[in-house]
């Protein structure tokens, strides 16, 4: 009877000890789960930041290549004499191989957006997270006459250098680049370089009456105005001098093209792809102007003549 009991003793004991033992090893597991989980959860954070901060230098890269490729454009026009074959190519071109028809633009230099990628991807790699792009594209148009808009369309794939987690996702990054202050292929090109004229918006639009404080002024300064039928900044690179819904104009100054030595011809219409375009207008008179300033009929009631 006493063997029986103290073999029930260390049964009992053995449970305990069993039952110790495997809610040890129980805790022992949930904590490390936990501990795993709360990695996890941490790294996603981090990485969910990372591409967040990826998108981010890609648009500040997209906006400082635009800027820099169309100045390159007006670079281009004005070392060869030539309007761009195809405005869009040519910006592809910049913003891949910084390149216009196979020749190097010294601007693009470290600012091709293969440039910031390589800086995105070192960025990245510092974090311990490998960064992929793919199906890279660009599109640049106007959807406003003062302003070049540029839709970059890329694949994103970041992979943690563990194994933790890994996001890919379809990223599109725009940006805007005002044109005031770049200079105008339409001038480089008619002119060989000797007359540039930059683009800025005029302060006269509607109010270029009276004559001697509007338009006088207008002209002299050589602003810029928006016309539907005129062509675009984008367009001008082309020498296409088709009309457009962003269409900007200005009267170009014949008096300067004189003393350039530039041939003038004294009864064309000032407006400027009217003076240089393959169908040319002479235009009237306007008293109070510039003695060489002429416009044509079509153009009067724009400004209020």
């Amino acid at each position: 009877m006493a063997i029986n009991k103290k073999g029930v003793y260390f049964t009992f004991l053995t449970i305990i000890l069993i039952t110790i033992l495997a809610f040890y090893l129980l805790v022992s597991s949930n904590l490390k789960f936990l501990d795993k989980a709360e990695v996890t959860v941490t790294r996603v954070e981090t990485m969910n930041t990372y591409l967040r901060s990826v998108e981010a230098d890609l648009q500040r890269g997209l906006y400082i290549s635009t800027v820099r490729g169309v100045l390159s454009m007006d670079r281009y026009v004005a070392q060869n004499g030539v309007f761009l074959s195809d405005t869009e190519t040519a910006f592809y071109d910049l913003m891949e191989n910084g390149t216009i028809s196979s020749q190097i633009m010294p601007l693009m230099t470290a600012s091709k957006i293969s440039d910031w990628i390589a800086r995105v991807k070192s960025k990245g790699l510092e974090n311990n997270i490998i960064t992929n792009f793919s199906n890279i594209s660009y599109i640049v148009y106007q959807e406003d006459p003062w302003v070049v808009t540029v839709n970059m369309t890329l694949n994103i794939l970041i992979n943690d250098t563990q194994n933790i987690a890994s996001f890919y996702t379809f990223s599109t990054i725009t940006t805007k680049v005002d044109i005031q202050r770049f200079e105008d292929p339409l001038y480089i090109v008619k002119t060989n370089g000797s007359v540039i004229n930059t683009f800025n918006k005029t302060i006269y639009d509607g109010a270029y009456v009276p004559v001697a404080s509007g338009l006088y002024n207008h002209v002299e300064s050589q602003l810029y105005t928006n016309n539907s039928v005129a062509p675009s900044f984008l367009m001008r690179f082309e020498g296409n001098f088709s009309s457009s819904p962003q269409g900007i104009e200005s009267f170009l100054n014949k008096q300067k093209l004189s003393s350039q030595s530039i041939p003038v011809y004294q009864e064309r219409s000032n407006i400027d792809y009217i003076y240089w375009g393959s169908a040319p207008v002479d235009g009237e008179v306007v008293a109070g102007m510039q003695p060489w300033f002429r416009i044509d009929t079509a153009h009067k009631n724009r400004y209020q003549l």
